[in-house]
C-alpha cells in the first residue's frame, strides 16, 4: 500500500507554473516597456500603420501576461528543498538567451538569430533538434508574413542583409 503522503502523477492539485520564470517575465516585460518609451514616436499609429511602438509594447504586454499566468499556477507549490533542482538555472539561461538575442539580432538578422536562439532552447529545454528546427521555421515564416508582408514593415538582416 502506497504512503499517504504520495500523490498520484494526475493530482489536480500539484502546481505547473515556477515562479521564478513568471517574475523574469514581469521584469523582462518592465524593461521593453522602459525602453520603448525612447521610440519617438507621436501614438501608435494610423490607418493600418501600426507604428514603432505597437510591437514593444504588444511584446511587453504578453510577457507580463505570461508572467502573471506563470506566478498563478505556481501558487501553493512547495519551495524547492534541492539546490540543484536547476529551475533557476533554466530560468536563468533562458532570460540570458533573450538577452543575447537582442544584442546579436542587429549583427545576425532576424532569421538567423532566431533560428539559433528558438532552436538551441527548445533543445535545451528537451525536444529534439528536427521539432525545434521545424517549430523555429514556422515562428519565422509567420513573424515574416505578419510584419514583411502584411504590415510592410521591413526585419533586421544583419551584416549579411538576408532579405528575410
Amino acid at each position: 500500500m502506497p504512503d499517504n503522503d504520495e500523490q498520484s502523477p494526475s493530482a489536480d492539485t500539484k502546481p505547473s507554473g515556477d515562479v521564478w520564470l513568471g517574475g523574469g517575465m514581469i521584469v523582462l516585460a518592465l524593461a521593453v516597456f522602459a525602453f520603448s518609451r525612447s521610440i519617438k514616436s507621436l501614438g501608435l499609429g494610423e490607418n493600418f500603420d501600426p507604428g514603432s511602438k505597437a510591437f514593444p509594447l504588444g511584446l511587453a504586454l504578453i510577457l507580463a501576461i505570461g508572467g502573471a499566468i506563470e506566478i498563478w499556477h505556481s501558487r501553493g507549490a512547495a519551495p524547492s528543498s534541492q539546490p540543484g533542482d536547476g529551475r533557476i538555472k533554466t530560468t536563468l539561461i533562458l532570460l540570458g538567451g533573450l538577452g543575447a538575442y537582442v544584442f546579436v539580432l542587429p549583427w545576425l538578422g532576424f532569421a538567423l538569430s532566431t533560428l539559433a536562439l528558438g532552436t538551441s532552447m527548445m533543445v535545451w529545454l528537451g525536444n529534439t533538434w528536427l521539432r525545434s528546427v521545424i517549430a523555429t521555421t514556422v515562428l519565422i515564416a509567420v513573424v515574416y508574413g505578419l510584419f514583411v508582408v502584411a504590415f510592410k514593415v521591413p526585419l533586421p538582416g544583419g551584416v549579411l542583409n538576408l532579405p528575410f
